[in-house]
């Protein structure tokens, strides 16, 4: 028997280029408020609250109000990713990875556009008539960590904050990250005593609960394991789109025909309103 027969030997290799863990999908885009954009800036223009008040005389009159017109900038930036993949690579990879190359491409401009808002949660935003008064997310705004992670009672503040500065009941979210959901959230037994709550056992989350639409992100910031989670309400948050993520593919003659990937977009997030956006710092392990 020929002792050379090893060259022979196959070797096995899946049947398709698989993709690592990732994000694949926005997770907070649909919990904002989307306006079409055109140029660099977009401002998103809100009325402000005013008053009515009671008619003291017959004849009297007729009211004018100083009605606030308020104003909030968003700043639009493109953000892109690419790659070339070769002929001559292709044919010396076990498997073709041009299938999923756009997969992982859009899966990282959709995390971009999370980065976004959540950067708009808590940066000072710019508004006034120019753009350039500043607006900063203060102290009233903000749950200090108190040693402690993601409780009933932070949860409770935040809806507090919320009641009293009449924010509409509808359309309020809490977006956590995977310690508040898994170590904090699913063991405060408020969260998971009723029996609507228990679904949350079965799936492994809290989707509702104390008027909150709840939403796990892993890209909320930290610092010093302290993260910042945010409860907000929609029109809380403008996102500003000039371009949709878009994808092209094209081969290219400079490159020796490589095949080239590429996906763009150019968007922008701005706080609409202080008020509708409340910062709870937690402590994580």
């Amino acid at each position: 028997m020929s002792m050379e027969i090893t060259t022979h030997f196959k070797k096995s290799y899946g049947d398709a280029v698989g993709l690592v863990a990732q994000q694949m999908a926005s997770k907070l885009r649909g919990s904002v408020t989307e306006e079409g954009a055109d140029g660099e800036e977009h401002y998103f223009d809100p009325i402000g609250k005013v008053e009515a008040e009671d008619v003291t005389e017959r004849h009297g009159d007729s009211p004018v109000m100083s009605v606030p017109y308020l104003r909030r900038r968003a700043v639009l930036t493109p953000a892109d990713v690419g790659d070339l993949v070769d002929d001559f690579d292709k044919m010396r990879t076990a498997n073709d990875p041009t299938g999923k190359i756009p997969q992982a491409f859009g899966a990282a401009m959709a995390r971009k556009l999370d980065d976004r808002i959540i950067k708009a949660f808590g940066a000072t935003a710019y508004g006034g008539k120019e753009g350039t008064t500043a607006y900063p997310l203060g102290a009233a705004q903000q749950i200090a960590d108190g040693s402690a992670g993601l409780t009933f009672d932070k949860v409770l503040e935040a809806k507090q904050k919320m009641d009293a500065a009449d924010v509409d009941e509808g359309d309020r979210y809490f977006v956590i990250g995977p310690n508040q959901m898994n170590l904090d959230l699913l063991k405060i037994a408020e969260a998971t005593s009723t029996d609507y709550a228990l679904r949350a056992l079965v799936d492994g989350r809290v989707d509702t609960w104390l008027g909150f639409k709840w939403i796990m992100s892993s890209r909320l910031p930290s610092a010093s394991n302290v993260r910042s989670c945010y409860a907000y309400h929609r029109s809380g948050i403008g996102l500003a789109i000039g371009k949709e993520p878009t994808s092209e593919m094209e081969r290219r003659s400079d490159k020796r025909f490589s095949m080239y990937f590429y996906h763009c977009d150019m968007m922008g997030a701005v706080r609409i309103e202080e008020e509708k956006v409340v910062e709870v710092f937690c402590q994580e392990p």
